[in-house]
């Protein structure tokens, strides 16, 4: 270790570069007057290093660190500082701390290679500009994060602009979940203060904070005007100094790109001496920003190509205009004061509004506007072009009769409030979410669908303003990104005839749609989209129910369950699954004919002459109900690996075993000769066996366990075809077709 690089007494001349290596700690101090000549002071060490410079000598130091860490690197002084930690262990940094640099400073420090650890702080005081690194280490992820170090930056009469650039926020990475050479990171908080941030005299002279990726972090300065963010970050508190005179800027300029962001807040303590205007620019890609707080502020502008969205906006009391001119679109999540104009551009904005005074104008984009109440005196709601979105989270609404509300195609109800009946004349498309209540639309012109977007968790009644024809039709689409529905909410379409069902998934996670309509006047509902769909207490009327539409990721994902309710005797019911797993029943008393699609799926017989078509994969027979001598379940595409499900008519009385040799009678038997010697019986116990009869093959569950065929209690299953059953077998009472 060396105090000084000359000795005591000594000159050093026309020596511009002074290089130091040590495989250990350094300490140097090139300030001294025999040394004042050096311009470059280069330094790389393994365990630490402290450093001093002349104003006049920039200094590059490297450590590559000790597998202990804890290790201190300190550099005072120097025209330029440039410090790279290479295998930082909670080793500190250390720039200016007694003398600052004279012009930039750059610090670059990068985790050690197990993850878990935290790194050093890093503290720089001055600096014309400081940008500060702070790099994840670089082993596999094993799902314990490295957490970066608090990076606390202070000002002096020359700083101007400070950039602090993390790591990627990623937690809870596990070694298989990663690509190999990433780890998980929690970016460390930021402090930046200016030199003057405790005067109340003297202004700052830090205009411009750049963060990529940061924690809780804030920046005080009075001189402040522009702050970029991008990547991930905490709670960003922003304040203006002590400076009780006007700040030396009104406006703030707020650029974010790619930015998932916490509450950003002006923390002005004192009245009126917050940002004015707060002008917002979003450009490549959204950013979404949990909360703006900004007391003071009358004015924000959105500007940019990229969308952004402010989950709420808590604090912008005395904001009274906010114009958008962004092209993708600015979404407010919180609703704005009454006495607020807002202007929107060629994006899809979004706001919600009360009783506003002022003018909401939407623009060119396709906008929504959420509104609470009626606009009150003065005020207007103007969707403009696109095709906007007017939520009604209101108890009933009559938009058509109110000459302040126009330019919306699109109805939505949906709200903490949302309930009553809203009058559709004038929307060419309705949209339902969450309810607080029962609901209705009313006047529903022909062709204006309906879009479930939520739970209602309510029922809703949705009623034609001409439902007298013959041959209504109206599309349903269920669209959501997971399961929306249940058994404690209806649709009520009344007079419709044919109802159209879309049930969208809007992301790559597969799930299933539950919905109960009441239409006591469809007789047929066709289904269509890509996710599965539950139908609950189908309507008696219906007598053809068409789900081949609905194409699922994978043929394993839950299709679509229907439950036929016909009770019309005799009528011809049709019921047709998707290509995925279908649940399919039969009526009782119509007679059915399923077709199951791709899919293992389940067809259920509950009496009636059926003809099943399982389709595609080994599908399940399940025969519920004994049927008659006459009237019986057909099954049209039996295959190997086929099960029919005789449980619900055996009792569990069947025993175990191939089917062995057939029923053979002589060649003018009839069909119910062939069935009574079917069902002859052990005299023990049911009894599974199989004949042939004019090129068909039948099955008989013979439940009394003697002969003859007893209707009620025997049953009889045809499969198409001539069909060798021998070496089938029964098990648990059902029987897999080998």
């Amino acid at each position: 270790m060396q105090a000084d690089v000359a000795p005591t007494g000594s000159t050093v001349t026309n020596i511009e570069v002074a290089e130091l290596i040590s495989g250990g700690a350094i300490a140097a101090n090139t300030s001294i007057g025999a040394l004042t000549g050096i311009t470059t002071l280069n330094s790389a060490s393994t365990g630490g290093a402290t450093l001093t410079a002349a104003a006049t000598t920039a200094v590059i130091a490297t450590n590559a660190g000790a597998a202990v860490g804890n290790e201190a690197i300190a550099v005072d002084g120097g025209s330029t500082v440039n410090v790279t930690s290479t295998n930082n262990i909670a080793d500190t940094i250390t720039v200016g701390g007694t003398t600052a640099a004279a012009g930039a400073v750059t610090v670059t420090s990068t985790g050690s290679t197990t993850n878990g650890d935290t790194q050093g702080n890093i503290l720089v005081t001055g600096g014309t500009s400081v940008t500060v690194n702070q790099n994840a280490g670089n082993a596999a992820a094993t799902g314990v994060d490295t957490v970066g170090g608090t990076v606390g930056v202070t000002g002096n009469a020359s700083t101007t602009a400070v950039t602090v650039n993390q790591s990627a926020t990623e937690v809870g990475l596990t070694a298989t979940s990663d690509v190999a050479g990433k780890v998980g990171y929690a970016a460390g908080a930021v402090t930046i203060a200016d030199v003057n941030a405790g005067s109340g005299t003297a202004a700052g002279t830090i205009t411009n904070v750049t963060l990529n990726n940061y924690g809780n972090s804030t920046i005080d300065s009075s001189a402040l005007t522009g702050v970029t963010l991008s990547g991930t970050g905490g709670t960003l508190d922003i304040s203006r100094g002590a400076l009780t005179a006007t700040p030396t800027a009104n406006d703030l300029a707020l650029n974010v790109s790619g930015l998932t962001a916490g509450v950003i807040q002006d923390l002005e303590a004192v009245a009126d001496e917050g940002f004015k205007t707060i002008n917002v620019a979003s450009t490549g890609t959204k950013s979404t920003i949990a909360d703006l707080q900004a007391a003071d502020a009358t004015a924000i502008n959105v500007s940019g190509d990229a969308a952004v969205t402010f989950t709420v906006n808590t604090v912008i009391g005395a904001v009274t205009d906010i114009v958008v001119t962004n092209t993708a679109g600015a979404s407010f999540g919180t609703e704005l004061a009454t006495g607020v104009a807002f202007t929107g551009g060629a994006g899809a904005d979004s706001v919600l509004v009360g009783a506003t005074t002022k003018a909401i104008a939407m623009g060119l984009g396709d906008d929504t506007v959420t509104v609470s109440a009626a606009p009150g005196a003065g005020g207007s709601v103007a969707g403009g072009q696109g095709t906007d979105i007017l939520v009604a989270n209101t108890s009933g609404s009559a938009f058509i009769a109110d000459p302040s509300v126009t330019g919306f195609e699109t109805l939505r109800v949906a709200g903490g409030a949302a309930q009553g009946a809203h009058n559709a004349n004038g929307f060419t498309a309705l949209e339902v979410g969450a309810l607080s209540a029962a609901a209705s639309f009313t006047s529903v012109a022909a062709g204006v669908g309906l879009t479930q977007l939520d739970t209602m968790g309510q029922n809703l009644t949705v009623t034609l303003a001409n439902a007298t024809g013959l041959t209504d039709t109206f599309a349903l689409n269920l669209k959501s990104a997971a399961a929306i529905g249940n058994a404690s909410e209806t649709i009520t379409l009344a007079g419709v005839e044919t109802v159209n069902i879309t049930s969208t998934d809007t992301d790559a996670t597969a799930h299933v749609n539950t919905v109960e309509l009441v239409a006591s006047s469809a007789t047929a509902v066709t289904v269509a989209g890509n996710a599965g769909l539950i139908y609950l207490a189908a309507d008696a009327s219906i007598k053809s129910f068409d789900a081949s539409g609905v194409i699922l990721g994978a043929v394993t994902d839950t299709g679509v369950t229907f439950d036929s309710q016909n009770v019309t005797v005799a009528e011809a019911v049709t019921i047709k699954g998707s290509n995925g797993v279908d649940t399919l029943t039969g009526s009782a008393t119509a007679n059915d004919t399923i077709s199951g699609g791709a899919g293992v799926d389940t067809l259920v017989y509950v009496g009636g002459s059926d003809s099943f078509d399982g389709g595609a994969g080994n599908d399940i027979f399940d025969v519920n109900a004994t049927g008659t001598k006459t009237a019986f379940l057909k099954i049209t595409d039996q295959a190997v690996g086929d099960t029919i499900d005789l449980v619900g008519i055996s009792g569990g009385s069947i025993v175990d075993a191939a089917l062995g040799a057939k029923v053979t009678l002589g060649g003018a038997a009839t069909f119910d000769q062939y069935l009574d010697a079917a069902a002859a019986g052990n005299g023990a116990n049911g009894l599974v066996t199989w004949f042939q009869f004019e090129n068909n093959t039948y099955l008989v569950s013979d439940n009394d366990a003697n002969a003859p065929f007893l209707a009620g209690t025997d049953a009889v299953v045809e499969l198409s075809g001539v069909v060798d059953l021998s070496t089938s077998a029964t098990v648990s009472d059902v029987l897999t077709i080998a």
